[in-house]
């Protein structure tokens, strides 16, 4: 007669909280949302929001891009947490973008109104596990460091930097 019991010789190990490649959070939308993760791994797209066009008035008017946002793509290992997480609506004329961040975890500085020359900065707060993208903003640069669009400095008058963006993706 034998005897049932709940271990498994060959391991029955800890479940992962979710799917490999699963997107838990993924937007270009301004706002600040809230987040449940399980402990994990996680790839992380992130970048603050483009800068407004600059713009002087008078006889000789001076013009210029707003500046792209600072961005990060890589992977960190988060802990079971409730985050927060703040994507930035782009800079009008005249105006900074907002930052994005996920909390205690990074913060992407918004690009810069065009007639600045100082950039938006990028925050680790964690220390990553691998770094595929790291980068401050530009100043009056109007591309997308992230190479998706978000981020990036207006280039006319009356126009809005592009809003930030953040994904999460779930790694293992």
């Amino acid at each position: 007669m034998g005897f049932r019991t709940g271990l498994h010789p060959l391991g029955g190990g800890i479940k992962a909280p979710y799917e490999k490649e699963t997107v838990l959070f993924e937007s270009s939308s301004p706002g600040i949302y809230s987040l449940e993760i399980k402990t994990g791994v996680y790839e992380i797209w992130i970048c603050g929001a483009g800068g407004g066009y600059y713009r002087t008035s008078g006889l000789k008017p001076s013009k210029y891009h707003g500046g792209s946002a600072a961005a990060f793509k890589g992977r960190f290992k988060l802990i079971k947490n409730n985050y927060s997480i703040k994507v930035g609506a782009g800079g009008s004329t005249n105006t900074d973008g907002e930052d994005s961040s996920i909390s205690n975890v990074i913060l992407a500085g918004g690009g810069k109104r065009g007639s600045t020359t100082e950039v938006g900065i990028l925050t680790t707060i964690e220390i990553p596990l691998v770094t595929e993208l790291s980068a401050n903003g530009v100043a009056r640069e109007s591309k997308s460091i992230l190479g998706n669009g978000c981020g990036a400095g207006s280039t006319s008058y009356g126009g809005i930097g592009t809003n930030g963006y953040v994904k999460i993706v779930y790694k293992g």
